[in-house]
This record gives C-alpha cells, structure tokens and sequence, in this order.
C-alpha cells in the first residue's frame, strides 16, 4: 500500500513540477515578446541625453541589464508554444 501512496505522491509532485515550468516559461515568453518596447526609451536617452538628474540610472547600463534580462528571458521561454493545450472547435 505505501508505493501506492509513494507513486501518487511523486506522480503529483510531478504534474505540479510540470505546471510549475510551464508557467515560468510562458511567463519568460511574454516578457521577451513585450520587452523590446523598452528599448526605446532607453535608446533615446543614449542618443539624445537629458540631464543627468532626470535619468536615474545611467543609460548604458540600463541598456545591458535590459539586454541581459530580455536575453534570459528569451532562453527561458523559447519552448513555450501558445495556445497550446487550448483545445479549438470548429463550427461548421
């Protein structure tokens, strides 16, 4: 009876391990898909440069944490596929 409870157990575990990484990489899909609208305001301070007290952080640096986070974010998701499990029918 215990490798009963020891399988549902782990098949539980499982599944919610499963959830759990296919939330993370659709999370990451997204971000990387909407991220790039960032660029812009980063960029146009790095070309057309304000004063210093207006931009709290500096624009290069802001431009490679953005970088390095739309990069991650781009590894992470790459295996996400939308839509599915969504089931469509069709009407005819």
């Amino acid at each position: 009876m215990s490798t009963l409870v020891e399988s549902t157990d782990r098949s539980v575990g499982k599944r919610l391990q499963e959830t759990a990484v296919a939330g993370v990489r659709a999370i990451a899909f997204w971000i990387a898909v909407v991220l790039p609208v960032a660029y812009l305001p980063v960029l146009s301070t790095l070309l057309f440069p304000f004063s210093p007290a207006a931009v709290p952080l500096d624009p290069f640096f802001a431009l490679v944490i953005l970088i390095a986070i739309h990069g991650s974010c781009v590894v992470l998701g790459h295996e996400h596929t939308p839509g599915r499990g969504r089931h469509v029918s069709s009407i005819r």
